[in-house]
């Protein structure tokens, strides 16, 4: 083989293994994750709510959560509802029970936003 193909091979090896190393360790390294945001509507009359709780609270309590803040949106919930959702958020800091005029506000905050036109 000629010495210029042999030399070539060998250097695009490195640099394949050393783009590979960046890939997998340094982005490990950086602990930069986007932002995970889960929002679950509230209606009358949802029989499921509990079950939907009893499910993000296991996932909020882990200390990995593959979600950052929970949002409940209120858009028509019952008096035993709201009180299920305010103990929820009480038990949960990353919960948040807003009303639906505010979902904008705290998802622009959350992600960080810019008004861009």
């Amino acid at each position: 083989m000629d010495k210029a193909i042999l030399a070539s091979i060998i250097i695009l090896s490195v640099i394949s293994v050393a783009e590979l190393a960046c890939l997998l360790f340094c982005a490990a390294l950086r602990e930069k994750k986007p932002p995970i945001a889960a929002v679950v509507p509230v209606f009358r009359g949802d029989s499921s709510l509990a079950d939907t709780l009893d499910f993000y609270g296991g996932l909020l309590s882990q200390g990995t959560s593959c979600i950052d803040r929970l949002i409940l949106v209120n858009y028509s919930a019952d008096a035993q509802q709201l009180v299920m959702c305010s103990e929820f958020c009480a038990a949960f800091t990353d919960a948040f029970l807003i009303d639906p005029a505010e979902l904008e506000k705290i998802l622009s905050k959350t992600f960080a936003f810019e008004d861009k036109v």
